[in-house]
């Protein structure tokens, strides 16, 4: 059974629309599904639907912004930790309200980045963003920065406006403030879902190259964050998202022993973004039957679609 838990959707930062990611998942002959968009629920209903049409099993999610204070190879600092929220219901408890006001948030981080990069592109405008978007409801973030920046000649694709102008580093750079780490994995649990930490650790060679270090993508980190971690345990977290593209080997191979250690759930997916968007493939990183059956057993909220 191929089952792939963290797929994003044009409802928040993936090129596609819901029926052409359920083509796709279909064509890559997946057998359970997770929609995890940034901080919205809006495709939930949808996806309902498509799971019924294509019966490829669903697990409605979402990925959680977040933020902590962290101990890193570069001491403590300020670091985003983005939150997989599997089956909570969005009438319990005040997640919702919460994600949806990270959600507006981040539309004001991105009205903050637009005018940093006015002073090189004065034609690129919030009214060229929302131009640029394919949902009037989706998320914004640095993906629509960069189609907008498309749609103005000014870059060929994604990969390339985030090598320049839209990397972590760059002086135009606004970061985005999201719900404290620990408080939304109470959230999660207070809602009644299941929080895996998305892609711990992790590495983009993307911006590995653009911090001068290409090398660091595929080292592992000289501080494993274990009390942290720990800390976030204890306020509920039930696992990682350990086979991710992102996370190097050395830190799969750690997360998997303090999985071990803790009786956690460990995870793997592809963080599908589109054929068209970045180049992760659905089905890439899988999830054990029997992970999905721990995820479903704690779940307390909402119901899975399962065939």
């Amino acid at each position: 059974m191929k089952i792939d838990l963290h797929v994003h959707s044009t409802h928040s930062d993936g090129k596609d629309e819901l029926p052409t990611v359920y083509a796709d998942a279909a064509d890559a002959n997946l057998a359970v599904m997770a929609i995890t968009d940034h901080d919205t629920l809006n495709g939930w209903a949808h996806a309902a639907e498509l799971a019924q049409q294509y019966r490829i099993g669903l697990i409605r999610g979402i990925e959680v912004s977040t933020s902590t204070t962290a101990e890193t190879e570069k001491g403590p600092r300020e670091i985003t930790v983005h939150m997989l929220a599997y089956l909570p219901d969005p009438n319990r408890g005040e997640l919702l309200q919460r994600v949806t006001e990270v959600k507006v948030a981040r539309e004001t981080r991105l009205e903050v980045f637009v005018k940093n990069l006015q002073a090189k592109y004065p034609e690129l405008t919030m009214d060229a963003i929302r131009a640029a978007q394919k949902e009037k409801e989706s998320t914004f973030g640095r993906p629509d920065i960069a189609d907008a920046l498309i749609k103005l000649g000014v870059y060929q694709s994604r990969d390339e406006a985030f090598e320049h102008d839209l990397h972590k580093n760059s002086p135009f750079y606004v970061p985005n403030i999201g719900l404290d780490t620990e408080a939304a994995v109470r959230m999660i649990r207070a809602a009644g879902g299941v929080p895996i930490m998305a892609h711990p650790m992790a590495r983009s060679k993307r911006e590995s190259a653009n911090s001068g270090d290409a090398a660091q993508s595929e080292a592992a980190p000289r501080v494993y964050p274990r009390a942290h971690f720990e800390q976030l345990v204890d306020a509920g977290l039930a696992g990682f998202e350990v086979h991710h593209r992102e996370v190097p080997e050395p830190v799969r191979d750690w997360l998997l022993k303090f999985v071990a250690e803790h009786n956690l759930i460990a995870t793997g997916s592809s963080d599908y973004h589109g054929m068209t968007g970045k180049p992760n493939r659905l089905g890439e990183n899988l999830t054990s039957e029997a992970a999905l059956q721990a995820i479903i057993a704690q779940a307390t909220g909402i119901e899975p679609i399962l065939f």
